[in-house]
């Protein structure tokens, strides 16, 4: 029997399968022979395979990329929000923005929307027509590090205004957004 096209989770559910047929109390020879030649060739085929890649619960390398992305963002809207007076009332603008999502965590651009890039997780505040960003991006399934923006944020603009910052260190992605919430949010007393 070939089960090469088989996922692991089909093998195990073959394996327990048979079992609970061979259990039967009034099972046939041919269909206790049937079923133990199935058990036997769905666990060699999982034997063959060897251990899971990743157990059960493990995180992938890009979940953990982008857990620790979020923790960051996180961290330091809550930095932000310490040294600036962040409120939609203090803000001068009709459409104030909210500095984390509705969840208590980083909103997902519209970059990951459209598919332009695989992530795109951002904390922003706007006041008047500036709007400040620190933007985590995971660009494709090759990309294993992401990137960093942070400052200016010019609507339908790819890139970050002049004075921003775009590259692998979140820490100057940060103090670009720090710069200019310093020139465009008030401070805390």
């Amino acid at each position: 029997m070939d089960f090469s096209n088989k996922t692991a989770a089909e093998l195990r559910t073959m394996v327990d399968n048979a079992a609970r047929a061979s259990a039967v109390p009034k099972a046939t020879a041919q269909r206790l022979a049937a079923a133990t030649a199935l058990r036997e060739a769905a666990e060699a085929e999982l034997a063959r395979r060897g251990p899971a890649a990743r157990p059960r619960g493990a995180l992938t390398p890009e979940a953990e990329l982008v857990g620790a992305a979020k923790a960051r963002l996180v961290a330091a809207a809550g930095r932000a929000a310490a040294a600036f007076d962040l409120s939609p009332e203090r803000a001068n603008t009709r459409t104030p923005h909210a500095l984390l999502g509705k969840d208590g965590g980083p909103k997902l651009g519209g970059r990951a929307r459209s598919k332009q890039v695989r992530r795109d997780l951002y904390i922003s505040y706007r006041n008047g027509d500036r709007v400040a960003a620190l933007t985590f991006l995971l660009r494709d399934a090759e990309d294993t590090e992401g990137s960093w923006e942070g400052g200016a944020v010019v609507p339908g603009q790819q890139e970050p205004a002049p004075g921003g910052y775009a590259g692998p260190d979140a820490e100057a992605a940060e103090a670009a957004f720090t710069a200019l919430l310093e020139q465009i949010a008030p401070k805390r007393d």
